[in-house]
């Protein structure tokens, strides 16, 4: 155990660096969270807790921003000459920074929860905090990375509580449930399945001991519901509707050439042969109960591929449940061959996510509609899609307008202080990475 929580906590000082250290210098907006930042602003600087600002999905993430929202407002206090708002709507992107290492935390966590070991479990969270969406979505303020931290966080729950029975866990499993669908409605499609998996426990514990996380998921669900409906008469956010069936949104997040999640997370192809290899283990239910009910809520909504965005967007929450079975098919009983596919699957995918974070994907997708390109165009067509469009600008643009983060910073602000944030920065993620490389053999749970 203590193994686990050493791990866990040098997974999150690498990643907090190395995603602060990426933060993009362009002021972070997207017209998602814009409202979320609205309701915020009203909240610090009017009082106001029930403006006429009309969200999207869920209330908190206006509410988990405060804090970094007052940051925002300290920095620009002290920098006269900068644009608050600019620095303000920034800040909200750092606070998704530290919740997605956050989650790189949780999710080799989950790994070994799940039964993986402990080498294993600390390479998928390092392959996929690396080379899969989380890196480029840790730059944006988007409720995504969130609701990706809350989703990890509730199947960890439900795995600890299958292991130990403690009512404990299932308690923590009705908050992150709750709050989970705070941050994202749709997430309410994962309770009957849920409920069904309670139901269906035959542990010794009494049933009693799950009240306590059904209430806490229940009361949670109904203030966000109850806020939204009474502020607006129902629940908004669904943009275009809904097709007849999921099968197109399905076929495109496996198959299309522009938005296929494969394409974005390379690591992931090992997925299906992996998910074959464990389909007895015991996380096998859970997992698809929580993954099934999303891909095919996704894959139904017209708007699947989620719009202007990096990749697949609306499958940002579910990466590390994605990524989590990888830890049980790269061991040493494997063989060297799957080991090295995993590894350069995630070299790969470094590589890809670079593309994706040296500039703003609003100011590629703008220069390709400039063009006459279309969305369906830049959803199934290679040539139009991220990648290669991002490959096409990044080759012709000055490296010196590149967008790498504290790099960017240092161009556009020249100042002693940002070269020493960026050392104190790179030393944290190179000693934590070190530490990590030098861990301990397997051990158990």
């Amino acid at each position: 155990m203590k193994a686990n929580s050493r791990q866990a906590l040098l997974i999150f000082l690498f990643f907090a660096a190395t995603y602060l250290l990426l933060q993009g210098a362009k002021p972070g907006y997207t017209v998602d969270a814009n409202a979320a930042y609205q309701l915020t602003q009203s909240i610090v600087d009017r009082g106001e807790m029930f403006p006429q600002v009309r969200l999207k999905q869920g209330v908190l993430h206006a509410l988990v921003f405060i804090p970094f929202y007052t940051l925002g407002d300290w920095l620009a206090a002290n920098h006269p000459d900068s644009d608050p708002d600019g620095i303000r709507r920034r800040a909200m992107c750092w606070m998704n920074g530290i919740l997605a290492a956050i989650c790189c935390a949780v999710l080799f966590l989950l790994c070994r929860e799940m039964g993986a070991g402990l080498a294993a479990s600390r390479n998928v969270a390092l392959a996929a905090g690396l080379s899969t969406m989380m890196l480029p979505y840790s730059r944006y303020e988007y409720n995504k990375i969130p609701a990706m931290l809350l989703l990890t966080l509730l199947l960890w729950s439900i795995c600890r509580y299958r292991r130990l029975g403690q009512r404990k866990d299932f308690l923590f499993a009705g908050l992150w449930a709750g709050l989970l669908v705070g941050f994202r409605l749709e997430f309410l499609l994962l309770f009957p399945g849920l409920i069904v998996w309670v139901f269906r426990q035959k542990k010794s514990a009494a049933f009693s001991d799950l009240w306590p996380g059904i209430l806490a998921a229940g009361g949670l669900t109904a203030l966000v519901v109850g806020y939204q409906w009474s502020r607006w008469g129902g629940v908004a956010g669904y943009e275009l509707g809904f097709n007849p069936l999921p099968f197109e949104g399905l076929y495109g997040f496996i198959f299309s050439l522009g938005k296929s999640v494969f394409l974005y997370n390379p690591i992931l192809l090992l997925l299906p042969l992996v998910l074959w290899e464990s389909r007895r283990r015991d996380w096998w239910g859970p997992w698809w109960l929580m993954v099934g009910p999303m891909l095919v809520f996704y894959g139904w909504w017209s708007n699947w591929w989620g719009g202007w965005a990096w990749g697949p967007r609306h499958l940002v929450p579910l990466i590390p449940l994605l990524a989590a079975p990888l830890a049980f098919g790269i061991g040493s009983s494997h063989g060297p061959r799957r080991c090295y596919a995993f590894w350069f699957l995630t070299m790969l995918g470094i590589f890809i996510q670079s593309l994706g974070i040296a500039m703003d994907f609003n100011d590629g997708i703008s220069q390709l509609y400039r063009q006459g390109v279309t969305e369906n165009m830049l959803v199934y067509l290679w040539p139009f899609g991220g990648i290669a469009n991002h490959a096409r600008l990044v080759a012709q643009t000055p490296a010196a307008l590149l967008d790498f983060g504290i790099l960017r910073y240092f161009l556009v602000y020249a100042s002693t202080r940002i070269l020493a944030v960026a050392l104190v920065g790179f030393l944290l993620a190179a000693l934590a990475l070190l530490k990590l490389r030098v861990s301990c053999e397997d051990t158990p749970i």
